[in-house]
């Protein structure tokens, strides 16, 4: 009786127990990014704004602005691909951010933005050279 009891125990335990099954795989980026050569060519920032810093982590091009505001509550900041692939190795992709702002507070603050690089992966690569307009550095992204 004591072994069905320990057994129905252990059983319960294993199955209730949360399984790593690809979870890695789920990328939780705040924004998608936008893939569109007529808007990358039409994109206008109606405020100034300074990209302070930019990283990649878990799948995410994450982008620090600076600009005036009250809190950056209201901010967009669409990111927006060109849809050029220059062929050179690693291959390179060109995009802008389109900055909107209607805060009327002249502090300067930052604000984090995150953008799911997922859809500008390319299958037979595994690295893009990335350029952001306003930002002098080039970005790698190796997948």
């Amino acid at each position: 009786m004591k072994f069905s009891i320990l057994v129905y125990v252990l059983l319960f335990i294993t199955l209730s127990c949360d399984r790593e099954d690809d979870n890695d795989s789920v990328v939780n980026c705040d924004y998608p990014i936008l893939i569109s050569d007529s808007r990358y060519q039409s994109a206008d920032s109606d405020e100034p704004f300074n990209i302070q810093d930019i990283s990649i982590a878990d799948g995410c091009l994450i982008i620090e602005i600076q600009s005036s505001g009250c809190d950056g509550s209201t901010w967009t900041a669409e990111l927006i691909d060109s849809e050029g692939i220059a062929k050179s190795f690693p291959v390179q992709r060109f995009l802008k951010i389109e900055f909107k702002n209607i805060e009327e507070c002249d502090a300067v603050i930052s604000r984090t933005f995150s953008y799911d690089l997922e859809d500008i992966e390319l299958s037979e690569y595994s690295e893009i050279i990335l350029y952001i307009d306003g930002f002098d550095a080039q970005i790698s992204y190796v997948y």
